[in-house]
């Protein structure tokens, strides 16, 4: 499985539901607003990723 689809798939949404979005450069290149190619994907999401106890 390529590796922005485990991030989208993890962080961004289920299938189901969205609970994240892709921030700055990443989502600006995916909507053909600029080219440059973001080093780090940036992503904004309410999906905890590690639990707490």
């Amino acid at each position: 499985m390529p590796f922005e689809i485990y991030i989208y798939k993890k962080y961004v949404s289920n299938g189901e539901e969205e609970f994240g979005i892709y921030d700055h450069l990443t989502l600006l290149n995916m909507m053909g607003l600029c080219n440059q190619m973001p080093f780090v994907i940036e992503v904004l999401t309410n999906k905890i990723s590690a639990k707490k106890e």
